[in-house]
């Protein structure tokens, strides 16, 4: 069946294409054409139909030839130009981002990917640009840093996984990253907290803030440090179990928080509600929420209608001495007298 589709559709599919649209609109533009695969698999059973087919494809192209070319060109025609970026040291995303006519990096990749000598000059001048910034790297692990640090301490330095693919590449770059290793272990003296820092780091925990290698601070201890610590001393133990439980809730509520943000209603009501306690106002935004919903008011005059719905809630939720009698809500005049049995006033009720 999908064989008679694709020899009944073949000569208006190739229609299409020589108008200038690519296999896969084409395809598309009608229900009764076959399926993509279906219709390569027709295309390359017989030698006529690839001749053909390719006929129509150079014709699109001479439809909207300039295109085409800048579509099929761009990475070929500035693939020196970048090259010579990349063995000045820097990184690709950085050359590529500097320059409008470069292409994206997917189109790169698709590019030197389909070429493997040109795949060989890019790993050569990517290796280039690891090896101009291998020596400060060592240094710095010979500091102290751990190799996932160096690489993260500037923007320009190879990621650690490019640090070693390059590395096993050859046996005396291996020697010497393992030699900075050693003479790191022989004179790394671990820092030495101090309390109030590891208070400090448990109330980054408690708010749900990360403490990650890359992210943390470094006159804080590190998570590891902090669950190390908790096993050896029990009331700390305690207090971080609790900073832990409190930040994946807090963490939670944010994420709630921004979810609710995407909403176009909640967003616009959230900008106009003053600060207040965090129930409270949630219990104004929901409100106003409702009635916006209800089309009891329009989206446009929420900042007018911000104050009357505040003053109402403070109504219902006053605090201070309020009489017995007074009404406990806007819309009826019930009172918390008429809520209590005359058995609660009673001796009788009392026993």
């Amino acid at each position: 069946m999908r064989k008679n589709r694709c020899r009944d559709h073949f000569e208006e599919v190739l229609t299409v294409i020589a108008s200038g649209k690519p296999l896969t609109l084409a395809l598309k533009s009608n229900a009764s054409f076959p399926k993509l695969g279906a219709f390569k698999s027709y295309i390359a059973a017989t030698e006529e139909n690839r001749i053909r087919y390719n006929i129509a494809k150079e014709a699109g192209f001479a439809m909207f030839p300039a295109k085409h070319k800048q579509r099929r060109g761009t990475a070929a025609n500035h693939f020196n130009e970048i090259i010579s970026e990349l063995r000045k040291g820097r990184s690709l995303t950085e050359v590529l981002r500097s320059d409008a006519r470069f292409p994206t990096e997917p189109t790169f990749y698709g590019y030197v990917y389909r070429n493997p000598q040109k795949m060989q000059e890019y790993r050569a001048a990517r290796w280039i640009d690891i090896e101009a910034y291998f020596p400060k790297l060592l240094s710095l692990i010979v500091g102290g840093l751990s190799c996932e640090e160096a690489c993260a301490s500037s923007p320009s330095f190879p990621t650690y996984s490019q640090l070693i693919w390059w590395v096993r590449k050859a046996a005396d770059r291996r020697a010497k990253l393992d030699a900075a290793i050693d003479e790191r272990s022989a004179t790394y003296r671990p820092t030495i907290y101090s309390d109030s820092a590891y208070d400090e780091a448990i109330e980054l925990v408690r708010s749900g803030s990360p403490l990650s290698n890359r992210q943390r601070r470094r006159d804080l201890p590190q998570r590891k440090m902090l669950e190390t610590r908790s096993r050896a001393d029990q009331g700390f133990g305690v207090r971080y179990r609790q900073a832990v439980h409190q930040g994946r809730s807090a963490s939670s509520k944010n994420h709630l928080r921004m979810a609710l943000l995407q909403n176009d209603v909640y967003r616009q009501i959230n900008a106009v509600v003053p600060k207040l306690d965090r129930a409270d106002r949630e219990d104004v935004l929901s409100d106003m929420v409702m009635a916006v919903l209800a089309d009891d008011i329009d989206l446009t005059d929420v900042k007018q209608e911000a104050s009357r719905f505040l003053h109402s809630h403070n109504r219902r939720f006053r605090y201070g001495t309020v009489s017995l009698d007074a009404p406990m809500f806007e819309d009826n005049e019930v009172n918390m007298l008429d809520l209590l049995s005359t058995n609660d006033w009673t001796a009788e009720g009392a026993i």
